[in-house]
């Protein structure tokens, strides 16, 4: 049986993965080091693998994330040392210690990241030298905190949402969908892309480019664990080529304009691939930024492009499949959707009807908040605790003491150069935090309580739920990935129906064990994902528009 076979065949049939994970000529001396292993009395524990030196190996590969729960219920412990082949890990269950670590300076995910991107992407060698140093890390890193938020970000969203508005205008008065997932994916991995480059972007060329996108990304596994991608998944490896190839055009377009003394085209035609090219309006503050730091270190067309994929992959990859699992969850509870229309009547309001019966409906984005729409930011929050199943990963960068905000009296030493994991399903799972219906979907879970963070019997512990990371690692993206969920649901919730093809409400489909490069499962396969969308009465001449967003000076 072929690799690709055995990776095909989902998390529960890797067994010829494993055993090419746990078999190599340097196994007998790592045998040894893990058998002697010995730890600070004040590290965690260890816990010992059922089966000696490559248990937990296999048990990550075999089970995924959902390895980490079992774990857990075999031996209930706060922090845990993991024996390893490369010498040990650790494991942070507790909520009291997952805040501690997001306080701590010297526990960092950049060491993972820098480790891993060349694997992800074509980069050339000398373009990894400068994204390694500390002073390119340093200025990238501030570039895309810095223009992920204000005003800069107003405009990402008001692109984002206006490109999704546009194609959701554009939908028939009734239609049926074989593929629920495959269309909305559809939908809106093109709209954060022109969020990010603009609208004349050359992906438009390549009428295929996001499914390209999405069969790399579905191996994405593959380049960051496998040698030879080109020979464990093939389809993915050109996939990843035919989009550098696509973003390379782009890169070179701006790099010719940028020599032209005069530019005969409109500006608002042109990427910004080059820092001393035209400027499209709707191109991201954040491209131009990082385009421009890159041109200062002369990074080469092809390298640019290299790291746009990379971009591309932190802005779609998680906020789409959440995108998905978000509208099913509320489309399949008429009753949660009829409260959801109540809530949101006030934010968007149809205009009188024109001369053609058209009647606008502006979304402000500034009433996109949790003050304005409180029982729709509670079904996303409530959305992202049931599908986020993925792992946090910290490196420990020198000698660290965590102590749990929530018992002072329990500390642990994580010795530096280890690898530290924190399982997001385990609490984001646990009954313990949520309840006893820990497994159903209550929006009602996350309502603003007066005094607590959240709403229920006693308050959820800080640490127990962690969608977006944090710390110094907060994901950058996360209010750019909110308002794009928010503001579509808005407009399909107000202006559609949405049930299966024989009107009866949507069933939430099955979702699969992401692989560990993952964090969001997808439908099962063979699961029914077919769906009927129809304008709701009274709706049907609506235009839905992204009211004007105000400058930087207004």
């Amino acid at each position: 049986m072929a690799l690709t076979d055995i990776l095909r065949g989902g998390v529960g049939g890797l067994d010829g993965l494993t055993l090419s994970v746990i078999l190599g000529g340097s196994l007998v001396a790592l045998l040894w080091r893990v058998f002697t292993l010995r730890l600070d009395s004040r590290e965690p524990p260890i816990l010992k693998p059922d089966v000696p030196v490559v248990g937990h190996i296999i048990g990550m590969i075999r089970g995924s994330h959902g390895y980490w729960p079992k774990l857990y219920q075999s031996k209930p412990l706060p922090a845990a040392t993991l024996p390893m082949l490369n010498g040990k890990m650790y494991v942070l269950n507790d909520p009291g210690l997952i805040s501690a670590v997001f306080r701590a300076r010297t526990l960092s995910f950049d060491p993972f990241l820098l480790k891993t991107i060349h694997h992800m992407i074509p980069i050339s060698g000398g373009a990894m030298d400068v994204f390694r140093a500390d002073e390119f890390q340093h200025r990238f890193q501030k570039v895309v905190y810095s223009k992920m938020t204000g005003a800069d970000l107003l405009r990402m969203n008001a692109v984002v949402l206006g490109d999704v508005f546009g194609q959701i205008n554009r939908l028939p008065a009734n239609m049926e969908v074989e593929d629920t997932f495959l269309w909305f994916r559809s939908l809106l991995t093109m709209s954060t892309i022109v969020a990010l480059v603009g609208k004349e972007h050359s992906w438009k060329m390549h009428r295929n480019a996001g499914a390209r996108f999405w069969e790399y990304e579905a191996y994405i596994h593959y380049f960051v664990l496998g040698p030879a991608p080109w020979l464990t998944c093939p389809s993915a490896y050109e996939s990843r080529a035919e989009l550098h190839k696509a973003l390379i055009e782009c890169v070179e377009i701006g790099h010719r304009l940028a020599k032209e003394a005069s530019v005969s085209r409109p500006t608002n035609m042109i990427p910004d691939f080059s820092s001393a090219a035209p400027t499209a309006p709707d191109v991201s503050a954040l491209t131009k930024d990082v385009v421009e730091l890159l041109d200062e270190h002369h990074w080469t067309a092809s390298d640019k492009a290299a790291l746009f994929i990379a971009i591309f992959q932190g802005a779609i990859a998680n906020t789409v499949p959440t995108a998905y699992w978000y509208m099913m969850h509320i489309m399949s509870s008429p009753k949660l959707v009829a409260k959801l229309r109540k809530e949101l009547a006030r934010i968007a309001v149809p205009g009188p009807a024109g001369p053609d019966g058209k009647r606008e409906v502006r979304v402000d984005l500034r009433d996109l908040s949790e003050e304005n729409m409180p029982l729709l930011t509670a079904a996303f929050r409530e959305n992202q605790r049931m599908i986020g199943v993925g792992s946090i990963n910290r490196w420990v960068v020198s000698d660290t003491v965590v102590t749990s905000a929530a018992d002072p009296g329990r500390s642990y030493l994580l010795r530096k150069d280890n690898a530290l994991l924190i399982p997001q399903m385990l609490n984001h799972m646990d009954a313990a935090h949520w309840g006893p219906d820990v497994a159903e979907f209550r929006p009602e879970r996350f309502l603003p309580a007066k005094g607590r963070e959240f709403h229920g019997e006693a308050p959820v512990p800080r640490g127990a739920f962690t969608p977006f990371g944090g710390g110094k690692h907060l994901c950058p993206g996360r209010n750019f990935a909110s308002a794009e969920n928010w503001g579509t649901m808005i407009a399909l919730l107000l202006g559609f129906e949405m049930t299966t093809p024989e009107g009866e409400p949507l069933e939430v489909p099955e979702r699969t064990m992401p692989t560990p490069a993952h964090a969001i499962g997808r439908p099962v396969a063979g699961s029914n994902l077919r769906s009927s969308i129809r304008r709701r009465k009274g709706w049907e001449n609506v235009v839905w528009k992204v009211a004007e967003v105000p400058g930087k000076d207004s």
